[in-house]
């Protein structure tokens, strides 16, 4: 049997200091593009490099996450935006093996694996190597992810635990 492609659990995020400074970088989210399912997409946007942008709070969770569970290899810290009534097609992520993801508004929208099901959550680990979308409600959806590239949705999941 196979695992369930999320596990969620806790970890301390401070939603009014993301949402801060996701405002700080909200100017520079750009369609989020992917030849594979994406053209480009206006209800989908992303702002990527925020290592490299004044999101003191980001960088500090980022590595924060990388140290308390021994995470290994580069990792991406993102924020994303799904507009409200929107659907973001069933995907594979790009180059990303897993991802921990933290809901900072439309948490009442859960993530659709067409092979598993749907799962709500606030704060998870996905495995972004299987197919996966959401069909958003009524608010925008905005996502704080940790993008994992170097390890696996099961090397990463048998490393955390609850804060």
């Amino acid at each position: 049997m196979s695992i369930e492609p999320i596990f969620k659990f806790r970890f301390p995020f401070d939603d009014e200091h993301l949402l801060k400074e996701y405002k700080q970088v909200e100017s520079l989210l750009e369609d989020y593009k992917d030849a594979r399912y994406f053209e480009g997409s206006s209800n989908w946007l992303v702002t990527r490099d925020l290592e490299d942008l004044d999101v003191p709070y980001v960088k500090n969770m980022t590595m924060a996450i990388v140290k308390t569970y021994g995470i290994k290899g580069y990792v991406s810290p993102r924020f994303y935006f799904l507009q409200k009534k929107t659907i973001l097609r069933n995907h594979i992520d790009l180059n990303t093996k897993c991802s921990i993801n933290h809901v900072i508004s439309g948490a009442e929208s859960p993530v659709n694996y067409p092979d598993y099901g749907m799962y709500n959550y606030k704060t998870a680990l996905l495995n972004t190597e299987k197919l996966h979308g959401v069909i958003n409600k009524d608010s925008d959806r905005i996502l704080f992810k940790i993008s994992i590239f170097d390890e696996s949705f099961e090397q990463v999941r048998a490393k955390l635990f609850d804060l």
